[in-house]
């Protein structure tokens, strides 16, 4: 005779670390701000500009992560 094993589940429907959401804004500003002080639009630098900006901002938000060794 077989038993039948039952596992209770086992995923997380809360995050372990809050994303902060008010630190996330801050660094967001501040990058566009000193990226895109005094420049004028232009159509053909957009595009890499753009991509510039959501890497830089991708590298500051994961540095909120980081924890110090």
């Amino acid at each position: 005779m077989e038993l039948k094993v039952s596992y209770e589940n086992t995923y997380r429907m809360e995050p372990k670390v809050k994303f902060p959401v008010d630190k996330a804004t801050s660094i967001i500003k501040n990058v566009v701000d000193a990226r895109l002080i005094d420049r004028q639009y232009e159509a053909d630098k957009c595009m890499h500009i753009c991509k510039s900006l959501a890497n830089d901002i991708k590298e500051h938000i994961k540095d909120l992560f980081v924890s110090p060794s």
